[in-house]
């Protein structure tokens, strides 16, 4: 092949040195026997990461099925309240303004009809 890249020359794995040999009968577990290091690939331990992840950081994972669906009516629940209590502070404030504007135009009409009254008695 041309290049090292299809010769198995790419540097994909983890291997650490300083752990391979042999080690005294009293080491737990692998004591009095060769030992070498696993070979990791990089895209396996990216995998293995991933999942680990998932299942630290992923609450709903461990969550059983019936608390994930009450979880998600009390969001709903509550937004529907937050939306009424949003809706009827709104419908209160448009009430308030409609009434501030019918008195203003009660009172312009008043002044209207005082002007035309007085000036229909200056005519006369």
């Amino acid at each position: 092949a041309p290049t090292k890249w299809f010769h198995g020359q790419v540097i994909d794995m983890f291997y650490t040195y300083g752990l391979d040999g042999t080690y005294p009968d009293w080491f737990p577990f692998i004591g009095g026997g060769y030992n070498t290091t696993p070979i990791f690939n990089f895209a396996d331990a990216c995998i293995f990461c991933g999942v680990v992840s998932i299942l630290i950081f992923q609450r709903s994972f461990f969550m059983p099925h019936h608390e994930k669906s009450n979880e998600f009516e009390t969001l709903e629940n509550t937004e529907t309240v937050s939306e009424e209590t949003e809706n009827d502070s709104i419908e209160a404030e448009n009430n308030e303004i409609v009434e501030v504007l019918d008195e203003k135009v009660e009172e312009i009409e008043v002044n209207k009809l005082e002007k035309i009254e007085a000036e229909n008695k200056e005519n006369l």
